[in-house]
């Protein structure tokens, strides 16, 4: 009996997933989410599903009831299922309580635990239990996709872009989750760390930094925002979590570096892991201010071992330009890139002196760019710290390695 419900219910996920109009859209958005769609149910208070799903449950709810599916059907797949997805036991306690009034503890155990029945004449309301399947669906069925190739084909914009896909912003209110603008609330890029600076502070240390190290006012901004992780501003709750700090470390000026000794390019790595970090420095000049500067371009390379299902390889990339004579940068941006595997492979090798060195860009579509900030002086150390900050911490070490600092 429970094998079969089991099968049921998993033929159904599988139609949602195959015929829903929303699922992708609300897949993508919970997969930029800092927490799994389980941790929106509480036994104090029950919430609404967030904007962001509600389309999806709507047609989810649809699905429960040409399906015949029963409250007990649901609690006791969940049920079934909690050894390997325990979140979902907790949502069912949310549910029962919420759905049917019950408060006693040691009741909504056994009922969460299927050791006892729901009345056959008591039901959850639809629209509970299509939010917890909905919830479900989404953190353990989400939709896959990592290719950027095929990401920026289902990207939708509502800003003028650049040929980077990035908007200009103006009068930003940067959150913990997103920032607010033009009275929409926009979730962050899943590749933006949102840990704050330092204990004090509750928004991502980039953007702290941005704004309190800078005249960020007078500086030309722009960001990715895809409107698939835009929502109204009135739908933004405001509530905020406990983070650790991200950013700790000595100040950095390129006059106390020996810049001498990077040339081209330089590579730096962690022989435990086999990732490095790439720096590469080439000399331009700039029209308009009839200065020189200099590209100052980052890039992690992770190892990845050679196997057969490995077919992507995506890397940090931080790209700055660096005005000597002024001891400054006046153009800062973050970027994912990506490579095809076998490409990546020699790219890791730092073959030199083949058709493809170390220091090879991949193509414009892979070349992801996140944020970027620009016509401002953004000084030697603000670099440094915002380079901390947007590499994982395993290749800020190597950076400050490859610069030697103590």
């Amino acid at each position: 009996m429970v094998e079969e419900l089991c099968n049921k219910i998993e033929d159904i996920i599988l139609q949602v997933i195959s015929q829903s109009e929303n699922y992708i859209d609300a897949s993508y958005y919970s997969e930029h989410c800092i927490f799994p769609m389980w941790r929106y149910f509480n036994l104090a208070k029950y919430l609404p599903p967030p904007y962001f799903i509600r389309n999806f449950c709507d047609e989810v709810e649809t699905y429960i009831v040409n399906s015949q599916l029963t409250s007990n059907d649901i609690i006791n797949y969940f049920a079934k299922i909690s050894l390997e997805h325990s979140g979902y036991f907790w949502v069912s306690q949310c549910i029962i309580k919420h759905g049917l009034g019950i408060k006693d503890d040691l009741l909504l155990y056994n009922l969460a635990a299927s050791e006892s029945e729901l009345n056959i004449h008591t039901a959850i309301p639809n629209e509970m239990l299509a939010f917890a399947f909905a919830a479900f669906i989404l953190d353990y069925y989400p939709h896959e996709c990592s290719d950027f190739e095929q990401l920026i084909l289902n990207e939708h914009f509502e800003y003028p872009i650049n040929d980077y896909k990035l908007s200009k912003l103006t009068d930003v209110e940067f959150k913990q989750d997103g920032l607010l603008f033009d009275s929409k609330y926009h979730l962050y890029s899943r590749f933006i760390d949102r840990s704050p600076f330092d204990n004090g502070s509750s928004i991502p240390a980039i953007f702290y930094l941005l704004i309190h190290q800078t005249d960020f006012n007078k500086a030309d901004f722009f960001m990715r925002l895809d409107a698939r992780l835009s929502i109204p501003a009135s739908e933004f709750d405001g509530h905020e979590r406990a983070f650790a700090a991200k950013y700790y470390g000595p100040t950095f000026s390129f006059s106390e570096t020996d810049l001498s000794r990077v040339k081209t390019f330089i590579v730096h790595g962690n022989p435990e892991s086999g990732n490095q970090l790439l720096m590469v420095i080439k000399k331009d000049f700039d029209s308009e201010l009839s200065l020189e500067f200099w590209h100052v371009e980052l890039e992690t390379l992770p190892f990845y071992q050679n196997s057969p299902n490995t077919k992507l390889a995506t890397t940090t990339f931080i790209h700055g330009k660096y005005y000597p004579s002024k001891k400054v940068f006046r153009h800062i941006d973050f970027i994912k890139n990506q490579y095809d595997i076998e490409d990546y492979y020699k790219k890791y090798a730092g073959n030199t002196n083949t058709d493809m060195p170390i220091d090879f860009y991949t193509t414009k579509e892979c070349h992801f760019k996140i944020w970027c900030i620009e016509n401002i002086d953004l000084s030697e150390n603000l670099w440094h710290q915002i380079s901390s900050i947007c590499l994982p911490t395993e290749y800020s070490v190597l950076l400050d390695e490859m610069l030697q600092m103590k």
